[in-house]
């Protein structure tokens, strides 16, 4: 259940947390973690009750308590999960950062549907995170690609788990040719002008 899907950067002030956390959890402390992240989440279910302007941020603040969760291998996952999903789909906001972690939200709620025995809805789940990735991918290859390949390889898992070989060899060849291009693409301060 420990798949890892790759982090990009996160908005003000929630980067703060995020760099936090992963502090806690680079130290063995992933329980800490996950306290830092319930006690988060509590103060912006208050702060949203009262100003909805916070629910972006409630919504990053779930989907770092998910995280936190799937790291553990834990079942409850799926709320903090289900709950950043359905914020973020309410939100107006097209920044991609948000939209990168809706997909991510949704690909890593697949993840604990999985684990919970429901292979089926948590395929559906990657698939609809999948379909962001492509998305943020096309705007921004070189940042979302590798979050893209990421999510393939989650794909990939999932069709194993139902006993569907080839679409799982597919997932997984298109999550490696997506690296590939990676390799060969480099990055925008080394393209040159003609």
């Amino acid at each position: 259940m420990a798949e890892s899907i790759p982090t990009v950067s996160e908005p003000e002030p929630f980067r703060s947390l995020v760099i936090h956390c992963e502090h806690l959890t680079s130290q063995g402390r992933k329980e800490d973690d996950v306290s830092v992240s319930r006690s988060t989440v509590k103060l912006y279910e208050g702060l949203a009750a009262a100003d909805p302007r916070y629910e972006p941020t409630l919504a990053r603040a779930q989907f770092r308590l998910g995280h936190g969760l799937i790291i553990l291998h834990r079942t409850e996952a799926e709320g903090p999960l289900r709950e950043a999903v359905a914020l973020f789909r309410r939100s107006p906001s097209t920044d991609l950062v948000d939209q990168d972690l809706l997909a991510r939200s949704l690909t890593m709620l697949g993840i604990a549907l999985a684990a919970d025995g429901r292979a089926v809805e948590g395929l559906d789940r990657v698939l609809e995170g999948i379909q962001f990735y492509r998305m943020l991918a096309q705007a921004d290859e070189a940042r979302y690609g590798p979050a893209l390949a990421g999510a393939m390889d989650v794909l990939s898992s999932r069709y194993a788990q139902l006993g569907r070989a080839e679409e799982a060899a597919a997932a997984r060849d298109e999550a490696a040719a997506i690296r590939q291009r990676g390799k060969k693409t480099p990055p925008d301060d080394c393209k040159t002008n003609s």
